[in-house]
């Protein structure tokens, strides 16, 4: 008697993927604001090497962008831990959906 074969739900997993790729594309949004904030930092430092800015205004300015520095770097940390989670659910789905072969019993000769 053949039983009716297990199919796979692939929509959870799809859904999955989906959001992983959106949590991703936001990573790397956000990577690419925390390159402009480093930048400014390192443009801060040279104005005031340069004598360009006062001490005042350095140090406004570089505790401002350091503050939002570190802003930026919790919340890619925290899209990757997402990301991380998305995965775990994924890999979690997926070995739970592995379709095996039903076994046999074995015939004995009396």
């Amino acid at each position: 008697m053949s039983k009716l074969m297990k199919k796979l739900n692939l929509v959870f997993i799809q859904d999955k993927v989906k959001t992983f790729q959106e949590i991703s594309s936001e990573i790397r949004i956000t990577q690419e604001q925390l390159e402009d904030m480093l930048s400014l930092i390192d443009s801060n430092t040279l104005d005031f090497n340069k004598g360009k800015i006062s001490k005042e205004v350095f140090q406004e300015n570089d505790n401002k962008l350091r503050k939002e520095s570190k802003e930026l770097i919790k919340k890619i940390n925290s899209l990757v831990d997402a990301g991380i989670e998305i995965m775990e659910s994924i890999i979690k789905q997926a070995k739970d959906q592995i379709i095996r072969l039903p076994t046999q019993e074995k015939k004995v000769k009396s």
